[in-house]
C-alpha cells in the first residue's frame, strides 16, 4: 500500500496545498525589498517555521516526491533571505539619529519637559534644604568626604585616581 493512499496524509496534503501555492509569490515579494517592517519580518519568520514543520512531515511521508523537493527549495530560499547580511546599515544608523530620534523627542517633548522640571525642582529643593539645614548633608555624603571638602579638597579627587601617584 502506498503512503499517498492514506486518508490522513491526503487530507493534510489537500489542506496545505493552498498555502504552498502562495509560497513563491510571498518569497519573491520579500526577496525584492530589504526595508521591511517588523510585522513583515515576523510574518516571514513564522512562514519559515511553518514551512520547516511541513518539510519535516513531507520528508517522512513522501521522501522522494516533487512536493518534498519543492518545499526544500522554498525552505532554502527563505533561509537565505532571513539570514542575509543587513543592507546599508550605516545609512540606517544615520537615519535613526537624523530622523527617528528627533521625531521621538518631539513626540515625547511634554513628558520629557515634565520629568526635567521635576528633576530640577528636586535638585533645587535638596540644595535649599542643605543650605538651610547643613546637618542634612550627612544623608548624602560620608563624614570623611565632608571633612575633606571642608579642608578644601574636591570630593571628586578619588573617583578617577586609579593608579597611585608616583
Amino acid at each position: 500500500m502506498s503512503r499517498r493512499g492514506e486518508p490522513g496524509l491526503q487530507r493534510w496534503l489537500a489542506g496545505r496545498e493552498g498555502d504552498w501555492a502562495r509560497l513563491p509569490h510571498a518569497i519573491e515579494a520579500f526577496e525584492r525589498r530589504r526595508d521591511h517592517t517588523a510585522g513583515e519580518a515576523l510574518a516571514v519568520i513564522e512562514l519559515y517555521r511553518s514551512l520547516g514543520r511541513d518539510l519535516s512531515i513531507a520528508r517522512r511521508a513522501l521522501p522522494a516526491s516533487r512536493i518534498t523537493q519543492a518545499l526544500e527549495d522554498h525552505y532554502a530560499r527563505l533561509h537565505s533571505i532571513i539570514y542575509r547580511k543587513p543592507h546599508r546599515w550605516r545609512e540606517r544608523l544615520l537615519g535613526l539619529f537624523r530622523e527617528e530620534v528627533p521625531a521621538t523627542m518631539r513626540e515625547l517633548a511634554a513628558p520629557l519637559a515634565c520629568v526635567t522640571l521635576l528633576f530640577v525642582l528636586s535638585a533645587a529643593a535638596g540644595g535649599w534644604l542643605v543650605m538651610r539645614h547643613p546637618e542634612l548633608i550627612a544623608l548624602f555624603a560620608s563624614e570623611q568626604m565632608i571633612n575633606g571638602v571642608q579642608q578644601g579638597n574636591l570630593w571628586t579627587e578619588g573617583l578617577l585616581n586609579v593608579v597611585p601617584s608616583s
